[in-house]
């Protein structure tokens, strides 16, 4: 029987996890791995009080965010002959992973990861989820609508079954044989952009990467409610920092074009906030910008002024 894991990484979250384990436990994982990035509220509490034996428990001894913690997920549950990728504000949609094992039979051996149809709560797309077709590795189809809509001009629905390029971490699954061989998501990069990272290295290894609308995947996220701004602000840091790194991978030689796009992109969403956000937001910019070309890795101070001032 094909043994399908589901590897969760949580960080003070704790009534958002017991909402998504209720629901992972009711679909037929055979194992759950949950990695508590060392949580300071109920997480562990909560953890507890599943005697489920499916129930594999990482306590880390400190925070190594979403990145490290998917890193370590991966490298715990890697024998596993699919391993399903999640946050603990994401859970499978009734009878998801039953619709998974119905498709496994017929997927090629080529193919590395099968990507959800993620949803929110009220059942519109994700837009944070939807999967990506680079527009570098596609010039011809991509590049013109890129220019012309942005984030809507290279990435598709995912309701539809078709081969892609990158696909977040939620309702990403795996395979296993992939996750022995291919080394692990970059868990220096903390918060973000670890998921695109990873697909893109699958995919210049020569794996692909397809789509699976019958499983889908509901995600309540609030760090773009109000916007396209990330929220709480300092995690514009790591979106800004890594998203560097994702054009030197995406882009290749022609990274400066790429960059270029983003620092018009990420500069338009500054101008949209007014007085101390807008002048924290930018100090965050900037600060990033900067470590993104020096590549620089790891958790930084989120500017306590930036954040002071974004209160204003």
């Amino acid at each position: 029987m094909t043994r399908i894991a589901a590897v969760i990484v949580t960080y003070n979250r704790a009534d958002r996890l017991r909402w998504t384990l209720d629901r992972t436990f009711a679909e037929t994982f055979d194992q759950v791995f949950v990695v508590n990035n060392a949580s300071t509220d109920a997480t562990t509490e909560v953890l507890t009080q599943f005697d489920d034996p499916r129930l594999t428990v990482l306590n880390l001894p400190e925070n190594i965010g979403g990145a490290g913690g998917f890193a370590a997920g991966i490298n715990a549950a890697e024998n596993a002959d699919w391993l399903v990728l999640f946050d603990d504000d994401a859970w499978p949609a009734g009878g998801a992973i039953n619709r998974l094992r119905a498709e496994l039979g017929t997927v090629l051996p080529d193919v590395a990861v099968l990507a959800a149809d993620v949803r929110l709560p009220n059942g519109s797309a994700s837009d944070m989820n939807r999967p990506i077709i680079n527009p570098f590795w596609n010039l011809r189809d991509r590049a013109l609508n890129t220019l012309r809509y942005g984030r809507g001009g290279f990435t598709v629905a995912a309701d539809t079954a078709r081969d892609i390029d990158a696909a977040t971490f939620v309702g990403y699954a795996l395979r296993g044989l992939v996750a022995r061989q291919v080394p692990k998501p970059e868990a220096g990069l903390f918060l973000y952009s670890d998921d695109i990272l990873y697909s893109l290295a699958l995919r210049k290894a020569g794996w692909r990467i397809h789509t699976l609308p019958q499983m889908q995947f509901i995600h309540d996220c609030e760090t773009l409610a109000a916007g396209d701004v990330y929220r709480p602000l300092w995690k514009n840091h790591y979106t800004i920092r890594n998203g560097v790194e994702v054009a030197r991978v995406a882009a290749g030689w022609m990274c400066p074009a790429a960059l270029a796009y983003l620092l018009l992109v990420w500069t338009k969403r500054g101008l949209r906030l007014r007085g101390g956000e807008r002048r924290a937001y930018f100090a965050i910019f900037a600060r990033a910008f900067w470590h993104g070309l020096r590549r620089k890795r790891g958790q930084f101070d989120p500017l306590h002024l930036a954040q002071s001032r974004s209160s204003d």
